[in-house]
């Protein structure tokens, strides 16, 4: 499993959801995960569930 696939996983993002990049510091005990998107999706308000404008 790479680590892009791992922390996937661990983050427990959906289908949508993609991990771009993984940038791991050791020296800094740092992590970076970059998490992204297609374009043109449109998003519910996680407090109203509105839908939301694209991004």
């Amino acid at each position: 499993m790479d680590s892009v696939e791992l922390y996937r996983q661990l983050l427990g993002l959906t289908a949508i959801w993609t991990v771009e990049q993984v940038e791991l510091d050791m020296a800094k005990k740092h992590v970076e995960v970059h998490v992204g998107h297609p374009g043109g999706q449109r998003f519910a308000c996680p407090e109203c569930g509105r839908e939301l404008g694209y991004l």
